[in-house]
């Protein structure tokens, strides 16, 4: 499977890094990161973090409104 047929939040959080962005929250593991995968949904109280952390690594187009599409979106599975 590529990123491409990929639920869109699992397209931010592979583009970001599942541990860069774990420990850019703060968190020791990253059980909470990877549970947002599987759920297809980023909570939107985090959404400022990964957007900063999205920009510190070098990738500007994750924002506001890729978040809002990637968790909206629905699977057609």
């Amino acid at each position: 499977m590529n990123e491409g047929t990929k639920h869109p939040v699992e397209q931010i959080v592979n583009a970001i890094g599942v541990t860069a962005l774990a420990r850019h929250l703060g968190h020791r593991n990253v059980s909470t990161v990877s549970s947002w995968k599987l759920r297809r949904s980023i909570p939107v109280s985090y959404w400022p973090k990964v957007i900063e952390a999205a920009k510190e690594l070098g990738h500007s187009s994750i924002g506001i409104e890729a978040l809002a599409h990637a968790c909206g979106a629905r699977s057609a599975a």
